[in-house]
């Protein structure tokens, strides 16, 4: 029943200036957001989803982690659920309290020897941006989706490594601009919405739905080269019917089988 809208990176510049100062912007915005709960009905929920892409540490340690700034809605809606403790809530999210919910990995990497329920992390660095701690409050189930399953290369990372907090607070503390610094460069990159997730009422909707999301886009985003739309249904279909076609090819080869035997014999 989800479509997922998606933020694309920037293409390169070849220009040579461009990789010493570049602004880098995004695809999806809250405008999209909004238009898009406006025009398209049936819609039990949208989810807007941020990737902060701050670092995430506990004292020194420092993890691969995704710093992912959302709404309360998003368990349902990629249906993750609760090892331990619990998700934050539609109060806190509104009071932009500083709480976080791990994913298995993440817990894990954070915390090898020690529960995480009741501790601290912090997001952000204090050179470039804010540094925000964060007490968890929940920890997940694995969901099984590592790099290269289906349903990782639909999300483009691995869900056991997120660390989901309220996207109220990631707009406080972070904003919309990720500024990087290295030697002789300088980065910014403009991200409003990493992802804008669709649940729909009916699976039938999914499709029709989907199309309609992509005229909405097409009003501001030409050609659709700074966003993308993926219904995981289609993904389903794909699969279902590459395996009606390996049932019917395996079926063929055991009747000829059959046959080569049957002369032989």
């Amino acid at each position: 029943r989800n479509i997922l809208i998606k933020s694309k990176a920037p293409p390169e510049s070849s220009d040579a200036s461009s990789k010493t100062q570049r602004l880098l912007e995004y695809g999806v915005k809250r405008v999209d957001l909004e238009r898009l709960k406006a025009s398209i009905p049936r819609v039990s929920l949208f989810v807007p989803l941020r990737d902060s892409q701050q670092p995430v540490v506990r004292g020194d340690l420092r993890v691969a982690a995704n710093a992912i700034g959302t709404t309360p809605d998003i368990f349902d809606v990629i249906n993750l659920h609760l090892s331990r403790g619990n998700f934050f809530d539609w109060l806190q999210y509104d009071r932009a309290q500083p709480v976080c919910v791990l994913g298995s990995m993440a817990a894990r990497q954070l915390f090898p020897y020690q529960d995480p329920l009741g501790q601290t992390i912090r997001v952000g660095s204090s050179g470039m941006s804010a540094l925000v701690p964060l007490t968890v409050i929940g920890v997940l189930e694995p969901t099984g989706l590592r790099a290269g399953s289906e349903g990782a290369s639909i999300m483009q990372r691995d869900l056991d490594m997120d660390v989901y907090f309220p996207l109220s607070l990631s707009d406080q503390a972070f904003g919309d601009t990720i500024v990087r610094r290295q030697a002789g460069s300088f980065e910014r990159k403009q991200i409003e919405l990493s992802e804008v997730w669709l649940k729909c009422q009916n699976v039938s909707d999914v499709e029709s739905f989907s199309s309609l999301a992509e005229n909405i886009l097409s009003i501001d985003h030409k050609n659709l080269t700074d966003v993308e739309i993926k219904a995981p249904i289609q993904s389903l279909r794909n699969a279902e019917r590459l395996s009606r076609m390996f049932n019917f090819i395996m079926g063929g080869i055991a009747s000829f089988s059959r046959v080569v035997g049957g002369i032989g014999i």
